[in-house]
């Protein structure tokens, strides 16, 4: 059987949060310290059917190998969240 091929897409994200506060500079001061931690937010996603296709690779790594590589995802997924949570607050 041949080994199937692993392929990386990037799909656009972002958390959308509601906060209850007497004005915006409350809010933010709410989100700077609790967002992500002691507030849930929601995932919006762009439609999967845009997601960019980063590349692509021959499965023929070890299993510790793919494990670190499965770690390594996590680790750059939670960048990439927190990346976009500062892109939302400083509004770019």
């Amino acid at each position: 059987m041949k080994k199937k091929q692993i392929y990386t897409f990037r799909v656009k994200a972002f958390f959308l949060y509601e906060i209850r506060a007497n004005n915006e500079k409350e809010a933010r001061e709410i989100l700077e310290k609790d967002g992500g931690i002691n507030i849930d937010g929601k995932l919006i996603t762009e439609s999967y059917e845009d997601a960019h296709l980063l590349g692509s690779e021959k499965n023929n790594r070890t299993e510790d190998k793919k494990n670190n590589r499965i770690e390594d995802k996590k680790n750059k997924r939670i960048e990439d969240k927190i990346d976009t949570i500062i892109e939302i607050l400083i509004g770019e």
